[in-house]
């Protein structure tokens, strides 16, 4: 994986991922706050 891909690409899907994961879970606590 990291021979096809190369660390750097990999850092960058993490971080993504990681803001995309945070992203969603402040939006499922903004909205159990709202109900």
């Amino acid at each position: 994986m990291e021979l096809i891909f190369g660390n750097k690409r990999i850092s960058n899907i993490g971080s993504d991922l990681g803001k995309a994961v945070q992203g969603f879970k402040t939006g499922v606590n903004a909205g159990s706050d709202e109900s």
